[in-house]
């Protein structure tokens, strides 16, 4: 099987040019830098090229929005917790709680606190979320730019031409594999969920 000496990737027999980095194919790698089929899947079905990052990737605009909404949820708590303090304390509320003399001004004061705690806490969830805010756009353009240039690069044809197996198990995770390796070279490390969730996107619109 012929290999590309630049991108290490495997060919089937008949290739004589790598179409991504136009290098004459040769016929052996040395072995520490060879990829052949077994590197992309291996005894578990692909697992080395599933994120180990053990977590989903959550946008800045789902971030924001539910960062947005409980903040937003603890400031109305918070205020209205001391409007009803404050009118209960003044006797305009027909409620009366069982404390009086020291017991009751204590009690008020713990739940003052508590309910400041909501307050305060809410505003800076708010101040957190506008800074958030700020950045879903550039988040969105880079996203855009990644897919874009994948899927403007490539397509299904041309990169199933880089592997000989038939598997659609094997594929599916040789596909993977190659759109990461494309994103890395162009656009360098990311974030492993970020990147995980750009390739699940790419996968679905070029072969979905």
């Amino acid at each position: 099987m012929p290999y590309c000496p630049k991108c290490k990737y495997k060919y089937v027999e008949g290739k004589t040019i790598c179409p991504d980095c136009e290098c004459e194919l040769v016929d052996e790698l040395d072995d520490d830098v060879k990829l052949s089929e077994d590197t992309f899947t291996n005894d578990n079905s692909g697992e080395d090229f599933i994120s180990n990052s053990g977590k989903q990737y959550i946008t800045k605009s789902d971030k924001y929005k539910d960062l947005h909404s409980s903040s937003l949820s603890l400031i109305i708590v918070g205020v209205l917790g001391d409007i009803f303090l404050i009118l209960n304390a003044l006797d305009v509320l027909p409620i009366h709680f069982a404390f009086e003399g020291l017991s009751g001004i204590l009690f008020y004061i713990v739940m003052g606190a508590l309910l400041n705690v909501f307050l305060i806490g809410g505003i800076v969830s708010l101040k957190s979320a506008g800074k958030i805010k700020n950045e879903i756009k550039s988040e969105e353009d880079f996203t855009s730019s990644v897919i874009n240039y994948i899927t403007d690069t490539y397509t299904k044809d041309s990169i199933d031409e880089h592997f000989s197996s038939t598997d659609e198990a094997n594929l599916y995770f040789e596909r993977e594999a190659f759109i990461k390796k494309a994103i890395s070279d162009k656009f360098g490390e990311l974030d492993e969920a970020y990147l995980d969730k750009l390739i699940e996107d790419i996968y679905q619109q070029i072969f979905e």
